[in-house]
This record gives C-alpha cells, sequence and structure tokens, in this order.
C-alpha cells in the first residue's frame, strides 16, 4: 500500500508543476521542458541501468549537475534542464529501492513542495529548484546508506523504454507548437493523463505493486477515462487534428505494449 501511495504523490506532484505553472512562462516551460524530455527519455534507461554498479560516479555527476544551479539561477533553460534529469534519475531509482520508507518520504515531499504555489510563498523556479535540491539530499542518503533494490522484470526493456518515451514526449513537443497560454496547458494536460495512465499502470504491474487480477480489474476502467477524457476539449474549441492526434498516439502505446512488454 505504501508503494502505491508513493507511487499517486510523485505522479500527482508532476502533474501540479504544469497546473500551477503561471499562464506567463508555461509556453517556454512546456516547449523546454517536453525537448529536453524527448531527447533525454529515451536514454535514461540506458544512462541509469548500471546505476547500482556505478552509483559513485554516476551520483557524483547528478550532484554537481544540482550545484551548478545555484551558479545558473537566471538561465532557465539550464534550470530545466537540471530539473528534468533529476525527475527521470530519482523516479527510476527510488522507484526501485527496497526501502519503501526512502521511497515514500521522497515522493510525498515531492508532492507537497508544488504546493507553496498555491500560497505565493515562492515563484515558480525556486519549485523546481527544491524538487532538484531534494533529489540530492535523498540521493546522498542512498549513498550512505546499504540499500538494497529490486531488478525489474520486463521481456524487451530497451525497445520498451526507448519507444515508450518517445511516443509520450514526442506528441507532447509538437502539441507545444500548436497551442499556447491557457489551451496549451489544458491539452497538455489532458495528453500527459492518458499517456501517463496507460505508462504508470503498467509500472504498477511491473514493479509488482499490483497484482495481474487487480491490474485486468482497474484497466477496463482505466481504458475507459483514456478514450472518453478528451471529447472534454471538444467544449474549448480544441481542434478535431490535435484531438485526433492523441487518439492515434494511444493507439501506438498499446501497440508498442503488445511487442514489448
Amino acid at each position: 500500500m505504501i508503494n502505491l501511495a508513493s507511487y499517486i504523490f510523485f505522479f500527482l506532484g508532476n502533474f501540479l508543476i504544469v497546473i500551477l505553472a503561471p499562464n506567463l512562462i508555461i509556453d517556454e516551460f512546456l516547449t523546454n521542458y517536453s525537448f529536453i524530455c524527448l531527447i533525454f527519455g529515451p536514454l535514461n534507461f540506458i544512462l541509469f541501468s548500471k546505476f547500482f554498479e556505478k552509483k559513485i560516479i554516476i551520483s557524483k555527476i547528478i550532484i554537481l549537475l544540482n550545484i551548478l544551479s545555484f551558479f545558473y539561477y537566471d538561465n532557465f533553460f539550464l534550470i530545466i534542464l537540471i530539473y528534468v534529469i533529476n525527475i527521470f534519475f530519482s523516479d527510476f531509482l527510488f522507484s526501485q529501492l527496497r526501502s519503501k520508507k526512502i521511497n515514500f518520504i521522497f515522493k510525498f515531499i515531492s508532492f507537497i513542495i508544488p504546493l507553496l504555489l498555491l500560497f505565493d510563498l515562492t515563484e515558480f523556479k525556486n519549485i523546481l529548484l527544491l524538487r532538484l535540491h531534494l533529489s540530492t539530499l535523498f540521493l546522498i542518503i542512498v549513498l550512505f546508506q546499504n540499500v538494497g533494490y529490486e531488478k525489474l522484470e520486463i521481456k524487451h526493456p530497451l525497445p520498451y523504454q526507448i519507444f515508450m518515451n518517445l511516443n509520450y514526449y514526442l506528441p507532447l513537443f509538437i502539441v507545444t507548437f500548436l497551442l499556447d497560454g491557457f489551451l496549451l496547458k489544458l491539452t497538455y494536460i489532458f495528453f500527459q493523463v492518458g499517456f501517463s495512465l496507460i505508462l504508470k499502470f503498467d509500472d504498477l504491474k511491473i514493479r509488482k505493486i499490483i497484482d495481474e487480477h487487480q491490474f485486468s480489474y482497474y484497466q477496463k476502467y482505466f481504458n475507459l477515462f483514456i478514450i472518453l477524457s478528451p471529447i472534454f476539449l471538444i467544449y474549448f474549441n480544441i481542434s478535431f487534428l490535435i484531438i485526433f492526434f492523441y487518439y492515434f498516439n494511444i493507439i501506438l502505446f498499446y501497440q508498442i505494449k503488445k511487442k514489448t512488454l
């Protein structure tokens, strides 16, 4: 149960970042964020799959990158780049730890941080910095503790990671050029929710957080939501071409799953 709660907190925390991002910077943030994710996402598994064999070297690189953010505070693109690396790395690392407590505490705090924007306690850039420095802190904790990890069982892990990430971030990147402002944020969130439900629900089964019976039972409800939810976009006069683009990528997701899982 604690693993499921950790998953939900991290999932919601990442959406809060997009939802609460100011409309004045949403175009710049989502374009840069999607572009970096599009490049780094497919490489994520290759770069970090050997972490537990070379954790000292990889951890030092991540920590040094995070320290750079102190000196280049005004460079928004660099902050987003370091933030994305931390999001991918921390999700990959902490989700595989046998220590459920470390994973839960990290992801719960990651969820709480974006809520500071609701009360105007800090600016958006500082939220990104707080989350990436939280990763640094927990990474140091993991380094100084002998924490075991669980190996994931995927039939074709490399093709799965590469094609799933490409099919996730390429449509999001393209959407940032088709829309702007509030409509971009709204459409981006709908795309992200639909895509994430496919990826994350499979991930729950892969990580054995839910069993096969639970997966089969809830999958039909998730599929119904994934199929019907974009119809809501019609109310905001979002182009049918964009909605078709969403469904096209949903079909691709299921084809990739069929071939690689």
